[in-house]
């Protein structure tokens, strides 16, 4: 059974040895996602703050060895002057997860994305000669998808309405302006 190190977890007493609890007796003492999140970076691993990935579930499978996160050994740390997207980022993580076969439990589909900060982490370990670690790298500017609507024409929307007031525009030189329609 996998043992995790809780060294750092404060003891009743100060001279209280260091102790080891096997997952088991570990999963009943720690209850809350942050309480697991904390066990887990104490123990070195590189967990994402306030995102949708970090659940309940994503850290207790991340405490049995079923899901891979970055963890500070293996991390060799880069400086990226101009991150791209996280959509980006989460692309080519995915990409070096699947290489490796590792499944980080990122899902496109249910978009439980990790912050850009855990997203560098993860390639830093992953490919820390990646090019978005390049002095000269720039990212792509995000483009919106064109939508292609049709406006189809509602007749009789202004049936009825002799003047529309549309709102005062700017100050005139004697008062303000104010703007009807018309039916004409």
């Amino acid at each position: 059974m996998q043992q995790i190190n809780t060294n750092a977890i404060p003891q009743p007493h100060a001279n209280a040895g260091h102790k080891s609890y096997h997952l088991g007796e570990l999963v009943d003492k720690v209850r809350t996602v942050a309480e697991m999140r904390e066990v887990l970076m104490r123990n070195g691993w590189a967990i994402a703050e306030n995102c949708p990935l970090v659940t309940s579930a994503y850290c207790r499978a991340l405490f049995q060895g079923q899901l891979w996160a970055p963890h500070q050994s293996r991390i060799h740390y880069r400086i990226c002057f101009k991150p791209p997207t996280l959509q980006k980022l989460v692309e080519i993580i995915l990409h070096l997860c699947a290489q490796k076969g590792l499944n980080c439990g990122i899902s496109l589909e249910k978009r439980n994305f990790p912050t850009v900060s855990w997203a560098l982490l993860a390639i830093m370990e992953l490919d820390p000669n990646n090019e978005i670690f390049n002095r000269d790298y720039v990212p792509q500017k995000a483009t919106k998808n064109a939508l292609d609507v049709e406006v189809e024409p509602m007749n009789g929307l202004m049936d009825g309405l002799e003047h529309l007031f549309l709102g005062r525009s700017g100050r005139a030189k004697h008062g303000r302006v104010t703007n009807i329609l018309t039916k004409e």
